[in-house]
């Protein structure tokens, strides 16, 4: 059989230059830049443990950032993000939209209380 090499060259199996993937893996050097796949991805360069932040904490903290505060709603914490999304939607649906955001958030609330 034949390979055929970055350069387009085709060339015999048994060729020095063609490298099985196993090889490559071995012998290519470390590239800057790129995502490192590790077995414990909470461990940072020089064993530091790095939290992991979701990308909602994330925005909320932006959020929070550029002024929007949190505020308290029937004993629940109301995020910024949760904010901006009820404005979102009442400006794309209306009161239908808030109504249905009034729904799920009594839903919630009714299911943590038992």
């Amino acid at each position: 059989m034949v390979r055929i090499l970055a350069n387009g060259e085709i060339v015999q199996d048994d060729d020095p230059r063609v490298r099985r993937p196993n090889q490559q893996n071995q012998q290519a050097p470390r590239r800057q830049g790129y995502i490192r796949h590790e077995e414990n991805p909470n461990v940072g360069p020089g064993g530091q443990h790095v939290q992991q932040v979701s990308m909602f904490d994330a925005i909320n903290q932006k959020l929070l950032a550029l002024g929007i505060p949190r505020f308290q709603l029937a004993g629940t914490t109301v995020e910024p993000i949760a904010t901006v999304g009820v404005v979102l939607v009442f400006l794309l649906m209306g009161v239908r939209g808030l109504l249905f955001i009034g729904l799920l958030f009594g839903v919630s609330y009714l299911s943590r209380q038992q």
